[in-house]
């Protein structure tokens, strides 16, 4: 058996190997060590008659307890090694058990249930209980404390060490030991099973650090359950290589379960050689001899983990995986938060299945990878790269993060994924659709990502819902590719200008569909952003609800932006500003699939430094920009609403409402022909009562709705409703194709046109209230309170109502 992966995941690839017999094992480690094994049934440890030879193991010597018998201490003990239940080859089964009651017990190397190149059929089984002491174990490379293990065995092996009131304290060792817990590695059969059980305090390695800790790890079809609990709450725990919990290579099947139960203790890694942090992991990387099938299950309680460079809960990678193979893993962080390596910006993936071709190949129809991490009180840090719920390739990625309380800090040029897919290998797959769905949730917290500088130019990217599908020239992709994305933002403070887009899909040299939904839902706090992009590529759903967040985005924000994309916004009790252009449902190039944008702003402001488009520039979508309670200020070139192309006659639909809110345009207000702007009359006060445009000019052209609500308004005479105010005397050119008054009163009459007021043209609707009117007229006045008066008209100002 092998201490890393078929890929090198780990730091070495020295082979750990358990020849039949103990005494084999470590003869290399102790030349003059004596083999002294219990003979006796049930008894003293200190009766020289139970041991064979006849005498009491020394720290020199190598004591076994393997006869099914029970060796019991009311003092410490210590042997050069110890080994308890195990057995080898032809051995049918192996059982012993080790009781101490009082006192430390001193050993090199502790095996507890193990069995080495067994058949079928071969049990081992090994207990070592202390009740008021300590393990102290110097454990040299490549051996260590190993409870519960299968070792190219179709056998099976059961191991448990339980301390009741102590610890497993680590010497000045010459090298640093493993931690093995429930490993299993099949024999010919391509079975066998382990089970192994640590029990303690605490693991002190404030003196000498752990290699590697492996918690329920299977390989070549093996069985693997390991479980290890710290009960006292407290400590760190420094690990040189890997941290493996409910690990599987699954070149031959099999299974693993691994569960760590470190609430209190920290999961550190030191020094500089390579190592992982996984819980619930599958790898099937190999092509050759690959079945890929098994399962992985990890579960972890820790109360921070640092020094690692990659983090995966939750993950499957490989070549050939099947669609039964799954990979589960849950990690629950306490204060210590998640701290990358120093050196490098780390990478955390959570509910991650990932293709990694070999020879242009991915076979199998991909597994389910099931990921969730929660941080309570703690930070996440240092890390260039997150993906929660992601698929390459193949499979299903599902992921889930929440942190509370804490900060999450990214390097530099990051990325953040929340549910996303890609089909991007080029390789060969047939019909498999890789799906990713990630769920993030943050809780009075602060996203910080690193702006942009003359050293690092590229802003970082926060994606949410994201689709990608290419393939080769020759060889374009027909996999559909779905991803489907949320984010809920909490009173959290985002910083550091990263490119924000929610639902995008992407789809090059193929035919098949990619589709994408990104959902953000943020409350309090806020947002600085380079870019906001919400529903962009054909197939791509993007929503963003905002409130009480303050948001400033340093460019641009587009809502609905390509063929086929749909964008929604609503922005409530916020103050937005928007350094360059707003689009909305705005697209400059023809859409083979509708698309469509709609931005509501309640109760807020937005400022927008560049031009503002509400509408595509073709056929085939549209976009509406609702204002309720708001105000949009405008300081670019042009405001742009139902844009037209091909001299005026290819245009998309661009609709603009106001409810008791200000639109106000720098320069230009360009209504074309696709254009619908539509006014609401609450009553006499503008901005407050109705809606209203300040424009610096204003070109006319489309749909007026007008919809006084049925108002009565108590003055006799007329009263005016100045709706587009321009700042020149010539400010307003142009017409509206068609006029549509809806909720006139009974009694009264409107007009509506262009005006001159105080030296600069105003587009005004007027109401004349007259005196009750003669029955001969209540037919016309039925009509017009019940339905909506039309009429086309010229630059003359327009009357209609009651005569």
């Amino acid at each position: 058996m092998n201490t890393c992966l078929s890929n090198a995941r780990l730091t070495t690839c020295r082979p750990i190997r358990f020849a039949a017999g103990a005494a084999l094992m470590v003869g290399s480690l102790a030349a003059h060590a004596i083999p002294v094994t219990w003979s006796g049934t049930t008894g003293n440890w200190f009766d020289p008659s139970q041991w064979n030879p006849t005498q009491v193991p020394t720290s020199g010597d190598i004591a076994s307890v393997n006869n099914g018998g029970t060796a019991n201490a009311a003092a410490g003990i210590a042997a050069n090694s110890l080994f308890i239940g195990t057995l080898s080859g032809a051995t049918p089964s192996a059982t012993g058990s080790v009781v101490v009651s009082s006192g430390d017990v001193v050993t090199d190397i502790p095996v507890v249930g193990q069995t080495t190149t067994a058949g079928v059929g071969a049990v081992a089984t090994g207990s070592l209980t202390i009740s008021n002491g300590n393990l102290l174990p110097s454990g040299f490379f490549p051996f260590g404390v190993t409870v519960g293990q299968n070792v190219a065995s179709d056998g099976i092996a059961n191991g448990t060490i339980n301390i009741a009131n102590g610890s497993i304290l680590l010497g000045n060792a010459a090298s640093n030991p493993n931690l093995f817990i429930g490993m299993a590695s099949g024999g010919a059969t391509k079975s066998g099973s382990a089970t192994g059980a640590v029990t303690a305090q605490a693991i002190d390695t404030s003196v000498n650090a752990l290699r590697s800790v492996l918690i329920g790890r299977a390989d070549n079809g093996g069985t693997a359950n390991g479980t290890l609990s710290l009960t006292q709450g407290s400590g760190t725990l420094r690990v040189t290589d890997s941290f493996l919990v409910g690990s599987l290579s699954s070149q031959a099947g099999g299974s693993a379960i691994g569960v760590a139960n470190l609430a209190g203790t920290q999961v550190d890694k030191v020094g500089a050689s390579f190592g992982l942090f996984e819980i619930g992991s599958v790898d099937a990387s190999q092509l050759v001899n690959n079945i890929g099938l098994g399962t992985a299950n990890g579960q972890a309680a820790i109360a921070g983990g640092s020094g690692y460079t990659t983090y995966r809960v939750g993950t499957i990678i490989g070549t050939v995986v099947n669609d039964s193979v799954q990979a589960d893993g849950v990690l629950n962080v306490g204060s210590g938060g998640l701290v990358a390596s120093s050196t490098s910006p780390g990478s955390l993936q959570i509910g991650v299945s990932r293709g990694t071709p070999n020879n242009n190949q991915l076979i199998g129809l991909g597994g389910t990878a099931t990921g969730t991490v929660t941080v309570t009180g703690g930070n996440v840090a240092n890390f260039g790269n997150i993906q929660v719920g992601r698929a390459d390739g193949f499979g299903k990625g599902i992921g889930n993060l929440e942190v509370s309380g804490g900060n999450i800090t990214m390097g530099s040029a990051a990325t953040f994924e929340v549910g996303s897919a890609s089909n991007a290998q080029g390789a060969t797959v047939g019909t498999v659709a890789p799906m990713g769905k990630g769920e993030v949730v943050l809780r009075n917290s602060t996203l910080a990502f690193q702006p942009v500088t003359p050293a690092t130019p590229f802003a970082s990217l926060l994606s949410v819902g994201d689709a990608t599908n290419i393939g080769l020239s020759g060889n374009p992709s027909t996999v559909p590719v779905h991803a489907d994305g949320k984010l809920t933002l909490d009173n959290v403070v985002v910083t550091g200008d990263p490119f924000m887009r929610v639902g995008n899909a992407f789809s090059g040299l193929t035919t098949a569909p990619t589709t994408a939904l990104g959902v953000v839902q943020a409350s309090g706090g806020s947002m600085a952003l380079s870019n906001l992009l919400v529903g962009s590529g054909e197939g791509a759903i993007g929503r963003i609800n905002v409130n009480g967040t303050q948001v400033a985005i340093a460019d641009s924000f587009f809502v609905g932006f390509g063929s086929g994309s749909q964008g929604q916004a609503t922005i409530a009790n916020a103050a937005v500003t928007v350094g360059t252009n707003l689009g909305v449902g705005a697209s400059n190039a023809p859409s083979s699939a509708p698309m469509s944008g709609k931005l509501s702003l309640q109760n807020s402001t937005m400022d927008v430094g560049g031009s503002a488009f509400i509408g595509p520039a073709y056929q085939g979508g549209a976009g509406v920009l609702e204002l309720t309670d708001s105000t949009l200020r405008v300081h670019g070139a042009v405001m742009r609403v139902g844009q037209s192309s091909n001299n005026g006659t290819l245009f998309g639909d661009g609709a603009v409402s106001v409810e008791r809110s200000l639109v106000d345009v720098d320069n230009l207000l360009r209504l074309d022909v696709g254009s619908s702007l539509n006014f609401a009359i609450d009553g006499l006060a503008r901005v407050s009562e109705y809606g209203a445009f300040d424009v610096g000019t204003a070109e006319l052209d489309g749909l007026l709705n007008i919809d006084l609500g049925l108002a009565l308004f108590p003055l006799l005479g007329v009263v005016h409703f100045d709706l587009i105010v321009s700042s020149l005397l010539d400010g307003i050119s142009g017409d509206f194709d068609v006029v549509n008054l809806t909720g006139l009163a009974s009694g009264y009459a409107a007009s509506y046109g262009v005006v001159v007021d105080q030296g600069v043209e105003i587009y005004r609707l007027s109401l004349t209230r007259g005196q009750v009117p003669e029955p001969g007229t209540l037919a016309l006045l039925v009509l017009a309170l019940l339905g909506m008066l039309s009429m086309q008209y010229r630059r003359d100002l327009r009357t209609v109502g009651a005569r």
